[in-house]
């Protein structure tokens, strides 16, 4: 999260930690994220999606 100061800092959700979770959890994420905008600050939210083919397809073609 940026703040206007040089510093950012990860956010983290509370009772998540660095995991992969479902498209279930992902809702419960958007929720979570809508929380400022429902108490009326203003904000701009990202996503970095890391996409890619399976490991698998990398190791058949010899791409690593």
């Amino acid at each position: 999260m940026a703040t206007g100061s040089p510093a950012t800092a990860a956010v983290l959700i509370p009772g998540w930690g660095q995991r992969n979770f479902s498209r279930r959890e992902g809702f419960d994420i958007a929720q979570w994220r809508m929380g400022p905008a429902n108490d009326g600050v203003r904000y701009l939210a990202g996503d970095d999606h890391a996409f890619s083919f399976p490991l698998t397809y990398f190791e058949r073609y010899r791409l690593q």
